[in-house]
């Protein structure tokens, strides 16, 4: 038994003995990227490359797998080893993205600014009347606050406020031209794209009314080829959530209903015997009612 648990400490011991170790480059100019994630499949296991591109882990099993993956680049797995070679893609689709500028359209791999798009995709995607809802918990360092009133826009601020007494509000330029009219006259599904534009470098061109930021509203333009209809029907059922109480609607019903608290307030609140509490209470409304006599004694004596 002593030597089959040696045996097993020791098949142990050779599995976990495996290391990796290499370098990372880009795949189109073979510069060395700084910063990719190493990380070793179905573990915890992680290191960033160095400013030369290498990486080493060990500890690892025979047949352990590393995952590379970079920021705008195509993530790799790989069977651990030493001495490797990994080259990373970029992300085409990324880097060929358009986002809307003051000056026209710049692709994102030359845009040096801080901004946000939100495609149409994602704003048809939510149910939305207003276009600005749409931005809401998707663009970093935009606060959103709702109005009481259905015809108002939302108060937004973008990376806080600027200023104490004057307007925080951010520039909305609607296909190229400032826009000062209501947001939710624009149809969302005629937008095409939303950018927000968040630092000083991206808002210079506008002045000092982009000072607290610019919402760029691009809306979609007509498409060469055949004719193309979109339908988009929706429906709900909307009701009253008031609670509908139920209500007197007769003079019976009315005096039954006071003669009942009367005769418990003469009762409960005056200590009075439930005899004399009803003949009291029948006194009361037959003063209040005009009638003489016993007034309702004989129809309330049980």
């Amino acid at each position: 038994m002593l030597l089959l648990a040696l045996l097993v400490i020791t098949s142990n011991a050779y599995a976990q003995l495996n290391s990796a170790s290499g370098r990372v480059f880009d795949k189109e100019d073979g510069q060395p990227i700084i910063g990719a994630t190493v990380r070793v499949d179905g573990t915890n296991t992680a290191v960033a490359t160095d400013e030369q591109g290498t990486f080493s882990l060990s500890g690892l099993k025979s047949d352990a797998q590393i995952t590379v993956s970079y920021i705008g680049y195509l993530s790799q797995t790989l069977p651990a080893k030493t001495g490797m070679k990994i080259y990373l893609e970029p992300k085409a689709e990324l880097m060929d993205e358009v986002i809307v500028v003051a000056f026209g359209k710049q692709k994102r791999e030359s845009f040096t600014g801080s901004a946000s798009v939100v495609s149409a995709a994602e704003i048809t995607r939510q149910q939305v009347s207003n276009p600005l809802d749409a931005l809401n918990g998707r663009v970093t360092g935009l606060n959103m606050t709702e109005t009481n009133s259905f015809s108002s826009d939302p108060k937004i601020s973008i990376r806080g406020y600027s200023s104490i007494n004057a307007s925080n509000e951010p520039l909305i330029v609607l296909d190229g031209l400032p826009y000062n009219g209501y947001l939710h006259d624009i149809n969302p599904a005629d937008i095409q794209s939303m950018t927000v534009l968040k630092d000083a470098a991206s808002n210079a061109l506008y002045g000092a009314r982009g000072a607290n930021g610019v919402i760029l509203i691009t809306t979609k333009d007509a498409q060469r080829g055949q004719t193309k209809v979109t339908v988009d029907a929706k429906w709900g059922v909307n009701h009253d959530a008031r609670v509908e109480y139920d209500y007197i609607d007769n003079p019976g019903e009315y005096y039954e209903a006071h003669y009942l608290a009367m005769r418990n307030y003469y009762q409960y609140s005056q200590g009075y015997s439930r005899d004399m509490s009803h003949i009291k209470a029948n006194q009361n409304i037959a003063s209040s009612s005009g009638q003489g006599g016993g007034g309702l004694y004989g129809l309330y004596c049980t």
